[in-house]
Parts: C-alpha cells; structure tokens; sequence
C-alpha cells in the first residue's frame, strides 16, 4: 500500500516538543507514513506543509512557502487511510469550523441552503450524506448513536452566530482534555504499538548552536545581529529587460535574485533551532523595528497579521514603524492599525498616497505621545498607477521601483482640497525630526501647526517648495533646531518687512535650495546663526546675503557647498575672506569656478591669502567648456601643498581635450604633475 504521507515535506510548529501528545505523536505519524521532516524554510529542502495551531497561525503566514494546515489534518488523514483535502483544514483562527466535516441526516440539504454556506464559508465541509470521515451530524433527532457528533439545527445556527466552535465526542479524551474522535482514535493507535527508546549521539558537526553559551549572551548576540541587519539596505535591482525594450533589444528573462529583507532576517533566528527560538520569542527588542511595504490586496491582510505579531512579541516596548503602501481606495487600512498602536510609536516612516495621510493627520492630539522621529513621504498621483503591461504583479511592481519617485510638470499644492485642520502630531512632547518628502508646495493653511516646531531639533524640507512669506513664518518657530533643509521659490512675494528684524537661531547645519535661482540675500541678512558650521547652498545668485550672514553671525563655519550657483566674482572671494575657519569647499558646476577665483585662493606668502585652514577643496564641473584652465588650476593646488593645511583635492573636470599635439603635450604635463603631489602625500584625484 502506498503511504499515506508521500511526498509531503513538514515542519511542525506546535508549541513544546517535550509535550508528549503534541510534537512526538505527530512527529511519528508522519514519519511512518511516508513524511520527510525539515528543521527550517530553507530554499533547498522547502516544506510543502506547514503544520501548527490556530493560535501560531499568524507567525507562520511570512514564509509563503508550504500549505499551513492544523494537527487534524494528520489525524483524519491517518484515520481515513488517505490524506484529507488541505482546504478544509487551514489553521487560520477566522475559520473557526475548519476540520469539522458535517452531514445531515434526515433533512435534506436543500433545505438548509444558508447554513451550507455558512459551513463552507467558516472552513468547514458539507456533505449530504454521512460518511467515513463525517464529524457532525446534523438532526433534530437527539438519540445517542456511536461515531459522529448530533448536532441540532438550533446548536448550529448558535454556533455560526457565536462564531464558536462545535463540541468534540464527550467519550474522546486524552490527557484529560477532550479531543477530536480522529485524534482519539490515533492516540489509541501507537498506544497499542508503543515506540522503541532510541538514544543516537549527535555529531560533532550537527549539535547545537552556541550549546554553552548563556542565554543573555545569546540575546546580545542577537541584537548585534539586528544592528547590522538594519544597517543593510537592499540594492535595487536593474531591470535590464525593461530598459532593453525600450530600444527595441530582446533579452532572455532572467530570474531576480531574492531581495534582501530585515524582517526576513530577523526571523531566520527563529529557523536555527528549538533554543534559539526561544531566546528570540523572549528578546522583546528584537522586534521593536518593524519595515514592510503593503500594496495588495490580497497580501494586505496577512502582513498586518505578521505586524501585528512583531507588535505582540516588543511586549510593551516603543517601536520603530517603516511603511509603505499603494493600496487602492480611499481609505488605507494601514492606516488605522498606525492609529491603533500610536501610543507605542518611536519612529514613523509613511510613503503613502496623498488621500491616505489625511485620516491619519486627522487623529485626536495627543495620540502620539512617543513620537520622536516622523518622515511623510507623500505619493504624487502618477507614481500610484499600476502599469500591467510591466509584467509584473502589483506588490513586486511597486517593490521593484520603489515608487518611481518625481513630482508633476507643474507643482501642486500640498493637500489643497483639506479644510480641517491636521492635529495628530500637535502634542508630540518628544517629537525632534521631522521629514516631510512631497514634491509639492507647502500649504501652509493646514501645515503650520502639524507639529509642535518649538521642539524640533532637525527639520527637512528639501522637497517641499516654501515661499519667501512660509519661510519668513517659519523659522522664527524653529528656536531649538540644529539642522535645517529647506526649499525656498522666491517668485513669492518678499522674504521680511520693510523694516528688518534679526533672527537668533541655534542652526548648526543648513541646506538652503532655490526652485528658480534667486538670490539670498532676502533672507539671510535678517538671520544670526552663531553656531553654524555647515552651509549648503544650492541654486542661489548673488553675494551680498552671504556676507551679511557670515559678518553679522560671527560663526566658525567649517563646510561649504555651493552647487550651481551664479554668485560670481570678486564677490564670492571677499565673501571667503571673512571666513578663514574654512576646513571644506565644494564648488560644483555654474559660472563661480573661474580663473580669477583660483588665483585668488592661491598661496602668497607676501599677502594674507585666503582660507588659510583649507584642508578639503573639491571642484566639479559638468559642462564642455570650463571657465577655468589647467595650468592655473594645478599652480593653485601646488602653491598650497605642505604650505597650508591641504590634504585632499578632488577636480573632476569634463571638458574636450584640444586636438592639437601642444594641447595634448600640455595636458599630459599636467597629469605628471598631479602624479608628482600624489606621490608627495596629497590626496589628489583629477580626472572623471
């Protein structure tokens, strides 16, 4: 006779293995039914049946490898001498009739149309006439028959509007609980042919992991692995076969290597062995960071389960939320489980459409008592569109491109349509960072009292466009912040009033962007920053607020970027001049990297030279016709080299070599020089 169990892969997942009705009986039914046991979901020996219990159920939905069934299914099975359909013995707890089979007696099913459906909707099957395997009879007839269960009509419509479950035989019980008649009838089974006691010593290179090592160590371990488990961050694959049809180029399809995934990581600590299993369950902040994307429907359900499973075993502790989700609708049901659990939040990462944050936002005061870091990264309505032509599924579609971040060709207004005000985050006490990541213009009719500004200790705005007048009404809200980043459009009406006012603020790091090239000077002549230390400057004109800032500041800055910016020369030298703490420039691109500009940061030693504690200085250049030659650049470079504190220089130029054999014999001449410094001791990389 072919074996009951053939072909099947287990892993039994049912709680102590040292219970002696649980894990060993099952163990040995299956085995000597033809089953294959594995230790963990592994890709090389995958279980094609995961067997549990309703109340694990949710800690095995993550793997989607294998059919996750209950214990019944392997009693009834060994009863009935052939393995049960797996459909009627799922482990999910809402199928609360799952390995109940129920028949009639003499009603006719017919009649009882809206009860069958309700059978089979709950997990259960119906047949219309008893049978070997039937479980429940159903009969208004209540005279004791041996075998199945009689039920009444009136029990079972209880029991379906209870959602309780129907009673096992009373005369089937094992260990003193009542049981199953095909768990009964099992248990009777091995106990006519009990197991011999076999001792076989495990291998040197099978026992188990860190045997000796005591459990808070392990724990340690542990967490050290979460650390670099978050320090990982997946790399994104090159959809080649895409971007090869765009050209019109067929390429073989080739499978993408799996993604790495935190969660995932995490959780291969629990597929090692029983003991690690137990010291991850009870290491409650191995599970306080919690990242997941949610863009299915039919997945939604099961990875909330999964969250809500990491929330269960942080115990009380805060946790770190990751977000991101495409579901359709109006309404995001990720959204109310945030809600549910905001009182425990640490650290909020959203990437949601822009209708799914309102009822979020919209959440009483004081919800978010927590709260210390919070970035909202709002979907503009393009990137939410599922393109089927992709080939791929919806969840990978969104997972592969990671949004397709990018704004619209004409920027909108960030929740416009929005008339009650956003209160969700008002009484944040601990609230320090706040990202908001939109490719929108700031509303600043609801916006302005989101979050408690006061205090806030980094604020990034870069993506979302201020006008002159927000910026103005902003940043006097932002008395404790020490790194800023910030999107200025300067179309907007004027920056302060007539009559100007000096702003103290304690920023440390600044990062200042233009949507359209205006000029600062509007804003930073009415700001004092003392503390500031690093400026990053980024489509601006002009000199004269940069002045003013680093003059009446009277701040040590020690970085400065500035990036396709038209501030010009001499300005931009006598602006440098007031700032000799200067360890770092940056100088990309525009019309500011010049000749005169070079020869002015020169080394004279019968001059005061500027920047005299320069170590760092990097120049880019992305256009084919540079403004500034070879020969004064590297006279600059070598004028500076062991005279001052220069130990990196990085030039990347791009231009056209000249094609003339005195232009190539020039630039080859440059080149031994440059390696000359570099032998020297110079950090020096000139070139792409």
């Amino acid at each position: 006779m072919e074996p009951i169990f053939r072909g099947v892969v287990y892993l039994l997942d049912v709680g102590d293995k040292a219970e002696p009705t649980g894990y060993h009986t099952l163990r040995r039914l299956l085995d000597e039914h033809g089953a294959k046991e594995t230790q963990s979901f592994s890709f090389k020996a995958p279980a094609t049946h995961i067997i549990t219990t309703s109340d694990r159920y949710m800690r095995e939905t993550c793997q989607g490898n294998g059919v996750i069934v209950t214990t019944e299914w392997v009693y009834s099975s060994v009863k009935t001498g052939a393995q049960r359909p797996t459909q009627y013995y799922s482990a999910d707890p809402a199928l609360f009739l799952s390995s109940f089979v129920l028949s009639t007696r003499e009603i006719a099913s017919s009649c009882m149309p809206r009860e069958r459906n309700q059978v089979i909707e709950y997990g259960g099957e119906w047949l219309d006439a008893p049978a070997d395997h039937t479980t429940h009879i159903i009969s208004n007839k209540t005279d004791s028959v041996p075998g199945p269960v009689i039920v009444s009509i009136k029990s079972l419509r209880a029991s379906l509007a209870s959602k309780g479950r129907l009673p096992h035989p009373s005369d089937c019980v094992v260990d003193g609980q009542n049981v199953s008649a095909a768990h009964f009838y099992c248990h009777g089974l091995l106990a006519q042919n009990p197991a011999p006691i076999v001792v076989t010593p495990t291998p040197p290179n099978r026992r188990l992991c860190l045997p000796d090592f005591p459990c808070e160590i392990v724990m340690d371990i542990f967490l050290a692995y979460q650390t670099e488990a978050l320090a990982t961050r997946p790399v994104p694959h090159l959809d080649l076969s895409e971007m090869a049809g765009r050209l019109g180029i067929k390429v073989p399809y080739r499978p993408r290597p799996p993604r790495f995934h935190y969660m995932r990581a995490i959780l291969l600590l629990t597929h090692v062995c029983g003991r690690w299993r137990s010291i991850a369950h009870y290491t409650a902040d191995l599970w306080t960071d919690i990242q997941y994307h949610f863009h299915c429907e039919d997945t939604r359900q099961r990875r909330l389960n999964l969250v809500a499973l990491w929330m269960e075993r942080s115990s009380s502790r805060e946790v770190s939320l990751k977000i991101q989700s495409c579901i359709p609708g109006a309404r995001n049901p990720v959204v109310d489980f945030i809600t549910a659990n905001a009182a425990r939040i640490r650290s909020l990462h959203l990437k949601l459409p822009e209708p799914h944050f309102q009822h979020l936002l919209q959440t009483p005061p004081g919800s978010f008592t927590a709260l210390g870091f919070l970035k909202l990264e709002v979907m503009h309505k393009s990137a939410t569109v599922f393109k089927s032509s992709s080939g791929l599924s919806r969840d990978l579609y969104f997972a592969e491109r990671n949004f397709a971040d990018g704004g619209p060709d004409e920027p909108r207004v960030l929740w416009d349509s929005v008339t009650t005000p956003f209160t969700a985050f008002q009484r944040a006490p601990r609230l320090r960072s706040f990202v908001l990541d939109a490719w929108a213009v700031f509303n600043k009719r609801c916006m302005f009292d989101i979050v408690p500004w006061s205090n806030l200790t980094e604020v990034d705005f870069q993506f979302v466009t201020l006008g002159a007048q927000d910026i103005g009404d902003l940043l006097p809200r932002l008395t404790r912040a020490r790194k800023v980043e910030l999107q200025m459009d300067g179309r907007q009406g004027k920056f302060m009033p007539a009559v100007p006012r000096k702003i103290t603020l304690p920023i440390v790091s600044l990062k200042w962007d233009s949507s359209n090239q205006v000029d600062y000077s509007s804003v930073f002549t009415h700001l004092v920053l003392p503390n500031l230390k690093s400026l990053d400057m980024w489509n601006s004109t002009g000199c004269q607020g940069l002045y003013d800032l680093w003059v009446q500041s009277g701040c040590k800055l020690e970085t400065l970027s500035v990036h396709e910016s038209y501030v010009g020369y001499p300005g931009f030298s006598q602006c440098l001049a007031v700032v000799p703490s200067l360890t770092s420039l940056t100088l990309y691109h525009g019309d500011l990297i010049t000749d005169e500009l070079l020869e002015s940061l020169a080394y004279n030693s019968s001059t005061q030279f500027i920047l005299p504690n320069l170590k760092i200085l990097k120049l880019e250049w992305v256009q084919d016709q540079p403004m500034y030659s070879e020969q004064v650049m590297m006279k600059m470079v070598e004028s500076r080299w062991k005279k001052t504190p220069l130990r990196k220089v990085l030039i990347t130029p791009s231009w056209k070599l000249g094609t003339t054999a005195a232009d190539v014999a020039e630039h080859d001449r440059i080149i031994q020089r440059a390696k000359r410094l570099v032998k020297a001791g110079l950090k020096f990389n000139y070139g792409k």
